[in-house]
């Protein structure tokens, strides 16, 4: 033991300097990470996932009425992205998927068996949990760890009523700290995070609190008429695209596949309507910016009147109602207006 005589009032300013530097902590971090106005171009653009349709590092809802293939499309989505395949003619970021089977389990295993037997391939690159893990709990840390650690570029939440056993989904508190747990998760590996949820018996909007909307980077609506789906993007009908332009309506069909079923796009994938919401809005834009100009594919991103993955969908359709021009080969290729859309 010491003799110093000084000893417990060192140990005492020892432990207040700790105190005082682990109370700076926080203050640091926010001041390192003040910009200005330059210092915003240094923030990171949306990462594509499922072009046009997810994005990474978000957080998603895929909605329907109960029976309305909610899990066939999530199913479809994560082989497409565990394989880095093309989505129903959708370009895909390829990566690791992390699927939280929380309902039905025993259900899974046909769908995936018909999934396979329908692409001629195994669904690698996807990590299947069959456990019902609970948010705010020991459980949820625990799968926040798993997804730092195997970093995922999709995870699917199937589906968020068993993950919130105990939770009010009317309650804006309740579901906030829903939300904060899938930031937790999304945070853990920078996936897009896509949870698979309910609509209200007479509605279209996402059951429960709003809360959920305002969170969330994109909403899709799933629609069933017997073997049709259609996915539906557009916030007048129940949607939300935060960060890029919203999709055209995406129409599917259930094919009867071994003891299951398979989807597949109807006769006519990615029908472009040029009076769509999508396509009149690109139009908009595209004026307002560069109005009769030749510009580059490359100019009508950067300027945001599109994204890219609108642009290409829609522009042979464009092209054939006269409503732009092409010019120029290879490299030099432009596009202009023929004239101001309406309004």
């Amino acid at each position: 033991m010491s003799d110093d005589p000084n000893r417990f009032e060192k140990r005492t300013a020892t432990i207040d300097e700790e105190d005082a530097a682990q109370a700076d902590l926080p203050y640091e971090r926010l001041r390192a990470a003040l910009l200005d106005t330059a210092g915003l171009d240094t923030l990171p653009e949306p990462e594509p996932l499922i072009h046009g349709v997810l994005q990474r590092d978000s957080l998603a809802w895929l909605a329907g009425r109960p029976g309305s293939a909610k899990t066939f499309v999530a199913l479809d989505m994560a082989g497409a992205v565990g394989a880095g395949e093309t989505w129903q003619g959708y370009r895909v970021t390829q990566g690791p998927v992390l699927y939280l089977i929380a309902e039905g389990a025993r259900g899974i295993r046909p769908r995936v068996r018909a999934w396979e037997s329908a692409s001629g391939r195994k669904m690698t690159g996807v990590t299947f949990l069959p456990l019902a893990v609970k948010a705010s709990t020991a459980e949820w840390r625990a799968l926040c760890r798993i997804a730092k650690e195997s970093r995922p570029a999709l995870v699917v939440i199937d589906t968020q009523a068993r993950v919130t056993l105990g939770l009010e989904e009317n309650s804006a508190k309740d579901m906030g700290l829903f939300i904060d747990e899938l930031e937790s998760l999304r945070c853990s590996c920078s996936a897009c995070v896509l949870v698979l949820h309910h609509t209200p018996r007479n509605g279209d909007n996402l059951r429960g609190s709003t809360a959920m909307e305002g969170a969330a980077t994109t909403i899709i609506r799933v629609e069933k008429e017997g073997t049709s789906i259609t996915l539906i993007n557009d916030p007048e009908r129940g949607g939300k695209q935060k960060d890029s332009d919203t999709f055209d309506d995406i129409s599917l069909r259930l094919i009867p596949t071994e003891s299951s079923a398979v989807l597949a796009l109807t006769d006519r994938p990615h029908a472009t309507h040029t009076d769509s919401k999508a396509v009149q809005t690109m139009l908009s834009r595209w004026w307002e910016f560069h109005e009769s100009d030749e510009v580059s594919v490359a100019v009508l991103i950067k300027s945001g009147a599109c994204t890219e993955a609108t642009f290409h969908r829609h522009k042979k359709a464009l092209d054939k109602a006269g409503l732009i021009v092409k010019s120029g080969k290879g490299n030099n290729v432009r596009y202009r207006l023929v004239a101001e859309p309406p309004s």
